[in-house]
This record gives structure tokens, C-alpha cells and sequence, in this order.
């Protein structure tokens, strides 16, 4: 399968690591990283 024809082209950018966000150039996608919460045990 070959591209043809570009039709978007978009680039995204990621700062902050765990506690930071990705955007892309165009403002279309903004996304929120959050630290992960504390795993816990449902094994008695």
C-alpha cells in the first residue's frame, strides 16, 4: 500500500512527562497526563 496523496499533516508535542500534556499544532487534540494511582491489593 502506497500514499498517493497527503491530505493532513499535523505535529504533536509532548512536555512535562507524567504530570505534563500533549498538544497537537493545530489545537485539535490536548491531552491532560496524569501520575498513575497507587496500585492496591483485592487478594486477601
Amino acid at each position: 500500500m502506497s500514499i498517493e496523496k497527503v491530505l493532513y499533516r499535523v505535529h504533536a508535542t509532548a512536555t512535562g512527562g507524567r504530570g505534563g500534556r500533549a498538544e497537537s499544532s493545530d489545537g485539535a487534540l490536548k491531552v491532560p497526563f496524569l501520575m498513575p494511582r497507587a496500585a492496591t491489593s483485592t487478594c486477601g
